[in-house]
């Protein structure tokens, strides 16, 4: 599993600009833990929260490890995308991103996509889709943050945010401990430059 377990474990995780300045965070409580044969799957509560730690979206999802493979929900990728939509109904829907339990450098991972639907007061403002792909294994790291020091693997993907009106194209890097979930995240513009990065700040049982 590349998330805690233990029901009643959350995460923080904290988003930054270029700048180090705090543009939000999400909370990640593991509510309940399933046992099948092989198969786990854990219901978690996700919490978006602004730069002023103001909640602008509250969901539960599913994740969990099928047959030696874990899932995550694409809604993880896309927090920065919707804080900007603060006051409006926002649904998610979409597949899951798949990791096989043994990593090694240079595997190449399945694409993700998700679909974003903004609406107020019942008309739809906002109607975008968000692929990640070219998912690839760069190798390990140790990683540490005010959580405490993590083993990682460092994995490198594109992401493709695309409306009628516009398509932006973005590179990330995330870093990504058994037990744990994602520990560091990086997201880069097409010239290459970093323009936002996440931390996990907290780990708390």
């Amino acid at each position: 599993m590349y998330f805690p377990e233990k029901t009643g474990t959350t995460r923080e995780l904290t988003s930054y600009d270029k700048k180090d300045k705090i543009t939000g965070k999400v909370l990640q409580t593991v509510l309940d833990k399933e046992v099948s044969g092989k198969d786990v799957t854990l219901t978690v509560q996700t919490e978006i929260y602004n730069e002023d730690n103001e909640e602008i979206n509250s969901s539960k999802i599913k994740i969990g490890c099928d047959d030696g493979v874990f899932k995550i929900d694409m809604r993880d990728y896309v927090g920065d995308l919707v804080q900007q939509y603060e006051g409006m109904e926002i649904e998610m829907t979409g597949d899951n991103l798949l990791i096989p339990s043994k990593l090694s450098t240079g595997e190449e991972l399945p694409d993700g996509n998700i679909n974003i639907q903004v609406s107020n007061s019942g008309i739809t403002m906002v109607n975008m889709d968000v692929s990640i792909k070219n998912r690839k294994v760069e190798g390990q790291e140790e990683i540490t943050t005010e959580a405490g020091t993590f083993d990682c693997y460092k994995i490198s993907y594109d992401s493709e945010a695309k409306t009628k009106m516009f398509t932006v194209t973005t590179r990330g890097v995330e870093w990504l401990a058994p037990g744990v979930g994602v520990v560091r995240s990086e997201s880069y513009n097409k010239k290459g430059k970093l323009t936002s990065y996440s931390l996990l700040t907290a780990l708390k049982e």
